[in-house]
This record gives C-alpha cells, sequence and structure tokens, in this order.
C-alpha cells in the first residue's frame, strides 16, 4: 500500500498565523510576488505591514520568501483571509519623482536606489559598468526607472526578500538554477513555437542631449535589417540598447505553461524539460504554488530562454 506524503508548510510571523490553505504566485520579473492566506479559526491576526516568512517542502522545508500584510479579508462567521506582497508598500518605490543620474555606471545607479530604500541589491548583467553620461528620471518612480532600465538591457528586475534584483536574461550572463521536469509527469502541458526572423544587422536611431539626431547601424549591415528608435544620450548608450533589443529578437520564441505536482522550485529559473529523448530549456517567467491539506499543485508559465554569443 502507498503511503500519501501530505505537504508542510510554515508561516513565521510575530503572531501565531495558522494557516488552512494558501496561494503563492512568483514572478521572474516586473510583478510584484503574492501570497494569499485562509485562517484557521484558531489563528491569530497578522497587523497591516508585519512580516510573513513563507517555508514550503514535502519531507522537509524550504524557505520560499518575505512577504508584507497588505490586505486583511473577512467571510463574516466563517474565515478571514490574508494577502500579502513580496515589496513593503510602505517603502516609496512608487513615489514620482525628478532627477538626473551624471557619469554614473548602470550598476551604481541600481545600488544607489536600492540603498535609498534600505534595500540590498544583486546585480549581475553584460553591461553593468556601462556609464550613463546623464540619465534622466522626470516625473518617474524609482521602480519605473528600473524596469525601463532592465527593457533597456534586457534584464530581469525584481525586489524579493528586501532584496533588488536586476540580471540578465541571457542565460550565458548569468548563471541561473535548473529544475528538471518530465512531460509524463505533467498533468497538463502546452507549448507554442513561433516562428523567428533572423536578423544579421540592426538600424539603431536617437536623439542626443543637444536634440541632435543620429544612425547607428550594429553588425553587418546587410538585411534582413531590425530598424529601432532608443532612449539615448551617446552613441556607446544606443550601441549597449541596440545590441540588446537585437539579441531578443533573434532568439526563438517559444511560451509555454504546464500544471505538474508541486516541488521547490522558483521563477527566474531554467525549465529542462524532457520529452521522451530531448531536451528544452525554458526560462520559467511565474509559478503559481497551491497548497491545502489535499495536495500541493504548481502551475508555471514559461518561455524561450535567451542565449547570446
Amino acid at each position: 500500500m502507498q503511503t500519501y506524503l501530505a505537504p508542510q508548510w510554515r508561516i513565521k510571523s510575530k503572531v501565531g498565523v495558522v494557516v488552512e490553505s494558501l496561494d503563492y504566485t512568483d514572478y521572474e520579473k516586473d510583478n510584484t510576488d503574492t501570497l494569499s492566506l485562509k485562517l484557521a479559526p484558531n489563528s491569530k491576526m497578522p497587523q497591516f505591514g508585519d512580516r510573513l516568512d513563507l517555508f514550503l517542502g514535502w519531507d522537509k522545508l524550504y524557505f520560499f520568501g518575505g512577504f508584507y500584510v497588505s490586505a486583511i479579508k473577512e467571510s463574516y462567521k466563517h474565515s478571514f483571509s490574508i494577502d500579502a506582497t513580496s515589496i513593503n508598500f510602505n517603502k516609496e518605490l512608487k513615489e514620482k519623482k525628478s532627477r538626473t543620474f551624471k557619469n554614473k555606471s548602470a550598476a551604481d545607479i541600481l545600488r544607489s536606489i536600492a540603498r535609498e530604500h534600505g534595500l540590498k541589491s544583486k546585480i549581475s548583467f553584460e553591461h553593468a559598468s556601462s556609464v550613463w553620461n546623464a540619465l534622466e528620471q522626470v516625473d518617474e518612480s524609482d521602480s519605473a526607472l528600473c524596469m525601463r532600465l532592465a527593457k533597456e538591457y534586457g534584464c530581469s528586475y525584481a525586489i524579493k526578500n528586501d532584496t533588488l534584483i536586476f540580471i540578465d536574461r541571457d542565460i550565458k550572463q548569468y548563471k541561473r538554477p535548473r529544475y528538471q521536469i518530465n512531460a509524463d509527469s505533467c498533468m497538463s502541458l502546452d507549448i507554442e513555437y513561433m516562428v523567428t526572423k533572423h536578423f544579421k544587422s540592426a538600424e539603431v536611431v536617437f536623439t542626443d542631449k543637444n536634440g541632435q539626431e543620429h544612425t547607428i547601424i550594429i553588425g553587418s549591415g546587410q538585411q534582413p535589417k531590425k530598424r529601432m528608435s532608443v532612449h539615448a544620450s551617446t552613441k556607446q548608450e544606443a550601441l549597449v540598447i541596440g545590441k540588446t533589443r537585437l539579441k531578443e529578437a533573434n532568439t526563438a520564441k517559444t511560451k509555454g505553461t504546464l500544471r505538474a505536482l508541486g516541488q521547490v522550485l522558483f521563477a527566474g529559473g531554467l525549465l529542462e524539460l524532457k520529452k521522451g529523448k530531448s531536451k528544452e530549456v525554458h526560462l520559467i517567467t511565474q509559478v503559481q504554488h497551491s497548497l491545502d491539506k489535499s495536495g500541493w499543485v504548481m502551475n508555471l508559465s514559461f518561455e524561450s530562454a535567451i542565449k547570446g554569443k
């Protein structure tokens, strides 16, 4: 007779939080991780802004992240539930401001923003040392600025566990954890493979600080050529952004979802999907973990993993 192994979870908090079920959504970039808890009748109630540390596992517990209580919901005479996020919204990341970062590297700008908000930083990407002549932040929040830089440099930006994370999406530039899943063990699996046009070069248009428009060519200059307009004030800045976008455009495009038994796995890692004798590698963009006494399932979203030269 096969023994059923129930999932385990623990919530570490200031008060004794007793949980009947939970949903945890983990994003690779751009979105805030969320945790939703259904509390047991005998549970104590946390306060707004309280930190909750999440631990999950089967035979042993693993740390999945820290969250801050953002909402408390009551179903009268039935239950209470808690919503929490990976960002403490008491911080001012969403507050718009105007300033200029002069003669600073991209990494130094990001570290400066992290320090302002009392965050640690984890920064690793190909062009981290590239220097901005003048990076303008005009009526823009620090969070929006980080997202803009992430798009320009082809990076993942997120805040998790009180840490500003900014890492290269090119898997040859940053070593990500790998997770193996056999397609035959999935409850469901859907993948879309899309046609990718390969560009031999790029034509990049930018306007310098004097309002003068410039055009630069990346690559051989031959057709097919990708044309783009970028926000940059110098040729070097435009080159960095243009190379990133050309690399992204030439990456084979796939996207997919799967549903499987829960395991210790995080968004931002690489999915090694075994299909018969073949193996595909994808970037995990989102994971939703759902747990209750009956079991633990996870839903994954994934896409092409960028592999630069």
